[in-house]
């Protein structure tokens, strides 16, 4: 059998390629997570009552 280096580096990109996708969904998952926290806390500054009382009935709901 002749050693062929180019199918090491389709193996090697296919590798990198795939950590690539995963990085990308987790700071997208991460983004998308952080932007939620924001909204609640904003909305918590805004109006404390409103938002726990909501929250609070979301709990009971599950």
């Amino acid at each position: 059998m002749i050693y062929n280096p180019i199918f090491e580096e389709e193996i090697e990109r296919k590798t990198e390629l795939q950590a690539l996708k995963k990085e990308i969904k987790f700071r997208a998952r991460k983004e998308s997570l952080t932007g939620a926290i924001n909204r609640v806390y904003s909305l918590l500054q805004k109006k404390p009552i409103l938002t726990l009382s909501t929250l609070f009935q979301l709990k009971k709901i599950d």
